[in-house]
């Protein structure tokens, strides 16, 4: 048995989630169901929004992926925990 459920929401989100479902072979009441589903088989609401960074963490991690991407500054592999730890100038 089904049941309607009447939402209201901003109609270029409206347009924007239906263009995405579409995308993906699915209608937007799939999309929803599917959702309403996944958050009920998970047990919580899961709401994720993209970090964003103060000027000066920004441009830190900048650098750090600049350094990943050009294999500068970086330990390891570690053959085992000790290997790391006596990397970090720590005793064992």
């Amino acid at each position: 048995m089904t049941t309607i459920m009447h939402i209201k929401t901003d109609k270029a989100l409206k347009q924007r989630m239906d263009k995405l479902a579409k995308a993906n072979g699915l209608t937007l009441t799939a999309l929803v169901n599917l959702s309403i589903r996944q958050t009920l088989n998970m047990g919580t609401i899961s709401l994720e929004e993209p970090m964003e960074f103060n000027q000066k963490t920004q441009k830190e991690l900048d650098k750090r992926l600049r350094d990943v991407r050009a294999g500068k500054n970086l330990a390891g592999p570690f053959e085992n925990m000790e290997a790391m730890i006596k990397s970090l100038g720590l005793e064992v």
